[in-house]
C-alpha cells in the first residue's frame, strides 16, 4: 500500500511539473486598453505616461508604461514617425483609466520589462518589441523571464488599444 501511495504522489508531482512548464513555454496574448495619463510630465520611471488594463483570457490586470528615452523626436521626422523606449509593467490590480493621476505601487508588479518602438504619424499605428526582465516567481507569469515581447495597436485621441504577445 505504501508503494502505491508513493507512486501516486510521484506521478502527481510529475504531471503538475509538466503542466506548469508547458504553460510557461507557451506564448500568451493579451488585449490592452490604455489611456494617456494626464499627470505625466517628463521622462522617467516614477509616473507612467500610459495606463490601463491588459486582459489574458478571463484575467484582467493593470498595466503602465514609463517613457525612458526616445530616438529621433517626432518633430524631427516631420510628424511621420516617433520613436520611443520605455519600461512596461503589469500589476496585480487594475489601473484607473479616467480622471485619476496614477502613480502605481511597485509592490504590485507581476511582470516588467523594457521595449523600444515606433509610432507612425500617418496611420496612427504603434508597435514595439522588447524583453521580459522579471516576472514574479509566485505569480501568474512565473517562468516568463527573458522572453520576447511584442506589442502593437492604434492610437486614437488619448487611447491606445492594442495587443501584447509574450513569446
Amino acid at each position: 500500500m505504501r508503494r502505491v501511495i508513493t507512486a501516486l504522489v510521484v506521478v502527481s508531482v510529475m504531471l503538475l511539473a509538466a503542466a506548469t512548464s508547458a504553460t510557461a513555454e507557451q506564448p500568451i496574448r493579451g488585449t490592452m486598453e490604455l489611456r494617456w495619463n494626464p499627470c505625466w510630465e517628463e521622462t522617467g520611471d516614477v509616473v507612467p505616461d500610459w495606463v490601463g488594463t491588459i486582459t489574458f483570457g478571463e484575467h484582467e490586470y493593470g498595466m503602465a508604461f514609463f517613457n525612458i528615452g526616445t530616438g529621433k523626436a517626432f518633430e524631427e521626422t516631420g510628424g511621420r514617425a516617433g520613436f520611443f523606449e520605455e519600461i512596461y509593467r503589469i500589476y496585480d490590480g487594475l489601473v484607473p483609466l479616467v480622471g485619476v493621476c496614477f502613480v502605481p505601487d511597485p509592490a504590485d508588479v507581476l511582470l516588467w520589462g523594457y521595449d523600444r518602438g515606433m509610432f507612425n504619424g500617418a496611420t496612427a499605428k504603434y508597435h514595439m518589441s522588447g524583453t521580459v526582465v522579471d516576472a514574479d516567481a509566485d505569480g501568474p507569469f512565473a517562468g516568463f523571464d527573458g522572453r520576447g515581447v511584442h506589442m502593437s495597436g492604434l492610437i486614437v485621441d488619448d487611447t491606445a488599444p492594442g495587443v501584447l504577445r509574450i513569446g
